[in-house]
């Protein structure tokens, strides 16, 4: 039976029927319960679906957060020293703007079919990759980068883990926040923001989370930080003062001074992937999953997250 791929040659995506695949040696095929969206994807879609690698915008999820030590944010402006951050990630493999190219670069579901060469015991597992096009309802992936997914985690938790949460937490432990420490997420209420208030909670912080406007500012609270203030308001920084530790997601509210260092690896890094799912699968985290969409839908998906009305993680259901 033909499935569904979303496929673009830019600006607009189009739902198009295909066979399904066929694995080759060394692959299998995902049934996809989620797909996940990330800004990257609407940057090449932009470009037209090709042309070399994309920059993610600075402010997007993933692409990550600045981690500063003891910094002081009232008067407006943020002051310390820069201990952590993540780097602007390119986002490679897409193919020439001549030919439409299917989006999407990360996938949570079931093997239903296996290549030569591959242990007949993968059939049926619920494993996580990173691929090309996964913007549809199956896809080929290489058996050295499925992650297993483990039996208390929902597929659609660990799609929301897959980027977001290997970013989170490569910031994280580079900060090395100790227990009885204060530390300020800003933003709190996206996907990786509300990985770090959880993170910083379960190492014992006093979290304090910034949000814009009270449906993000309730979403914050609901996580358990400590105070939560409206970012988008004149006079928040005076509510906060100081803090030990700054995670800072949002370009031009932070000027630290000192030694600044990227994170070693990328979003999709496969041991800390692993580390979040166990984190997950432990009860430690549970990943924001602010809204899904029917795979069909993701131009209504893209929208959401390009007029910044999205909150959380976002994905595609086939």
């Amino acid at each position: 039976m033909d499935m569904h791929v979303i496929e673009t040659d830019g600006p607009e995506l189009r739902v198009r029927h295909v066979p399904p695949p066929t694995p080759g040696r060394g692959e299998v095929v995902i049934e996809v319960a989620a797909a996940g969206v990330l800004a990257g994807d609407l940057d090449g879609v932009a470009a037209g679906g090709g042309g070399g690698p994309v920059t993610l915008a600075a402010g997007s999820p993933e692409r990550g957060v600045v981690a500063a030590a003891g910094v002081s944010v009232a008067g407006g402006r943020a002051a310390g020293t820069v201990i952590a951050g993540t780097e602007e990630i390119p986002v490679t493999g897409a193919p020439s703007p001549a030919a439409p190219f299917v989006p999407g670069s990360g996938v949570a579901g079931r093997i239903t079919a296996v290549g030569e060469g591959v242990p007949g015991e993968w059939l049926g597992r619920r494993v996580l990759s990173e691929v090309d096009g996964g913007y549809a309802d199956r896809v080929v992936a290489r058996v050295p980068g499925l992650i297993g997914i483990p039996d208390e985690v929902h597929e659609h938790e660990a799609m929301a883990l897959l980027h977001e949460g290997s970013i989170a937490l490569a910031v994280f432990e580079a900060a090395a926040v100790e227990a009885g420490e204060s530390v300020l997420v800003l933003p709190a209420s996206d996907a990786v923001g509300s990985l770090l208030v959880q993170l910083a909670l379960d190492a014992g912080a006093r979290v304090v989370g910034a949000a814009r406007g009270p449906g993000r500012m309730q979403l914050v609270r609901d996580l358990g930080a400590e105070l939560v203030v409206d970012h988008g308001e004149p006079g928040w920084p005076e509510q906060v003062g100081s803090v030990d530790v700054l995670f800072e997601g949002e370009p031009s509210t932070f000027d630290g001074a000192g030694r600044r260092f990227s994170v070693q690896g990328r979003h999709g890094d496969r041991p800390r992937v692993e580390r979040i799912l166990r984190a997950a699968a432990e009860g430690r985290v549970t990943p924001l999953i602010g809204q899904t969409y029917p795979l069909v839908r993701a131009a209504e998906a893209h929208a959401a997250l390009a007029a910044r009305r999205s909150v959380g993680k976002t994905l595609l259901i086939p």
